[in-house]
């Protein structure tokens, strides 16, 4: 009987052997051997019955539970997955077929590695059936004998993986994800949580189904990774996978960025992105440290003017830095070894208070960071148009806070502020100007669309900032009775530099002493010959 057995199993393994290069012989061939046997589905419920299919791994390894020899490659995944596939013994199949699987993997990006979930219930022959005479082999194929009708010969048994659709990463960055449409499950459970750790340092973190996890390692090497889920019924299943990675070292370029910032940090819920070129000398000493995990060590902090169609960044900063000189403003920053933080505004046409208050959380953040990096070196702060309002009332604000409550948070650690082209005694504006933006492009439809300019300019004026600045802002309806025509334009004053502004950031003699930090004031000409500071 024993012998029977082995004959058995070495009949079915030769037969997946020699016609592994065609599914139609393979399946005559095992179908013949079964042909005979009962296979209901209260004998087979899974419908897999893997000895019929090419059984390719070593599945009893994969059981759910991380042990040293059984981490899974997408190779290996694949192999699994066409070993229960063609174990199918219904003419109709449960799941993708191998080139399903490519297919749905190629219509990710091409930088973006799937995770794909395999959970499957299968059937074996008891390998005691035979000894226990449940059937017998007659011309190499299976028969029930009335012990195997009593009984029954096949076992259920369960398997598990999770693997990387790519083994490995050459920029020390990967973009995983949980794929929704590539899970192979026919236990009927759904899938409640998801945990992975990635070896990058942070442990065991829970993630969601079709959500892109962007991961990055500090070093080069082997990493592990690890899977842990959790189903309907309570159960968890774990699994891991080893994965190449290779930091690429910086090669310092003498000059900034200019496309893309080197590391973006969003600062607070609709307040700033910080978008960071470092300099060439930060990027030289830290050679081995990715550029998004580099910290700031001698800043030179941006404010740009108002914002508030969302226009401004980082790129266009660079850009026309470059055109509004001939001495090569940005590098020449990047050869003093300044690292340029460009702060985005998320609101940029809320009030100055609004963004200055959330600028000094921008300070304090850039204060850690060199603190983290053993950094000594002050602050550089330049607000251009709105931006110098803004950080000349931030700056003033904190300090002084500090003359009362001498907390860290509250020390700018500024040794310069630089603004230029600032409203700091309010903007003029023309009321032609207004009337054009407010009045002329409602005379008729074709002027509405012929002047987008007029209405970004509108826009503009509506924005709460502009009002804090303009010494005249005006308001008006922009339609009647939701046709075009002319409108009324009306003006207001303004309250806000004379009650708020100027109080906080201006420091008359007697009073309290002046911030240590120095301050200056450039313009490309007031046209006027009037102080354009005080």
């Amino acid at each position: 009987p024993r012998y029977l057995a082995t004959s058995l199993l070495a009949i079915v393994i030769l037969c997946s052997s020699a016609l592994a290069q065609s599914d139609s012989p393979h399946e005559d061939a095992t179908d013949a051997i079964f042909f005979n046997i009962n296979k209901s589905p209260k004998r087979i419920p899974t419908r897999l019955l893997l000895e019929s299919g090419f059984n390719l791994v070593q599945i009893d390894e994969l059981k759910g539970a991380i042990t040293p020899s059984n981490q899974v490659n997408f190779q290996i995944w694949n192999a699994l997955h066409n070993s229960l596939y063609t174990a199918n013994i219904d003419a109709k199949k449960q799941f993708q077929s191998f080139d399903d699987i490519q297919t749905v993997v190629a219509q990710y990006p091409e930088e973006q590695i799937q995770l794909p979930i395999l959970r499957v219930k299968y059937n074996t022959l008891n390998p005691m059936g035979a000894e226990y005479q449940w059937f017998i082999m007659k011309n190499q194929q299976l028969y029930d004998t009335p012990k195997g009708l009593k009984a029954n010969p096949f076992n259920t048994s369960e398997t598990f993986a999770i693997a990387p659709t790519k083994n490995e990463t050459k920029t020390g960055t990967a973009e995983f994800v949980f794929a929704s449409d590539l899970i192979i499950n026919n236990t009927g459970l759904d899938i409640t949580q998801i945990e992975a750790d990635f070896d990058d340092g942070n442990g065991k973190i829970p993630y969601y189904l079709d959500y892109p996890i962007g991961i990055t390692w500090t070093s080069s090497g082997t990493k592990k990774l690890k899977y842990f889920i959790t189903f309907s019924d309570g159960s968890k299943m774990e699994g891991h996978s080893i994965f190449e990675v290779t930091v690429p070292p910086i090669i310092p370029n003498g000059k900034y960025t200019d496309k893309v910032p080197d590391a973006t940090v969003t600062i607070g819920v609709n307040a700033y992105t910080l978008q960071i070129g470092f300099s060439d000398v930060n990027k030289a000493s830290n050679p081995t440290v990715l550029l998004a995990n580099l910290k700031i060590r001698k800043p030179f902090i941006i404010l740009d003017g108002i914002d508030q169609l969302n226009k401004s960044d980082y790129k266009t900063f660079m850009f026309t830095s470059d055109l509004r000189n001939n001495d090569d403003f940005k590098d020449s920053l990047a050869k003093a070894g300044y690292d340029m933080v460009y702060c985005n505004y998320a609101m940029g046409g809320a009030h100055i208070t609004y963004n200055a208050n959330h600028f000094k959380t921008v300070i304090n953040y850039i204060n850690t960071q060199k603190a983290l990096a053993g950094s000594t070196e002050q602050n550089v702060v330049m607000g251009i148009s709105m931006g110098g309002l803004v950080a000349r009332y931030a700056l003033a604000d904190m300090y002084r806070s500090s003359l009362t409550n001498p907390i860290p948070a509250n020390n700018s650690q500024v040794r310069l502020l630089i603004t230029h082209d600032s409203p700091h005694q309010g903007a003029n504006v023309p009321a032609g100007i207004h009337i054009l933006a407010r009045k002329a492009i409602n005379t008729t439809p074709i002027l509405s669309m012929l002047i987008p300019a007029g209405i970004n300019a509108r826009l503009t004026m509506n924005a709460d900032a502009a009002k804090d600045m303009l010494n005249y802002s005006s308001y008006g309806i922009p339609y009647v009775g939701g046709a075009f025509g002319p409108v009324p334009v009306f003006f207001d004053g303004n309250d806000f530099l004379a009650d708020t502004y100027h109080p906080m950031v201006r420091f008359p003699a007697g009073g309290v002493p002046p911030p240590p930090y120095k301050f200056i004031a450039t313009s490309q000409g007031s046209e006027c010959g009037l102080s354009i500071v005080e």
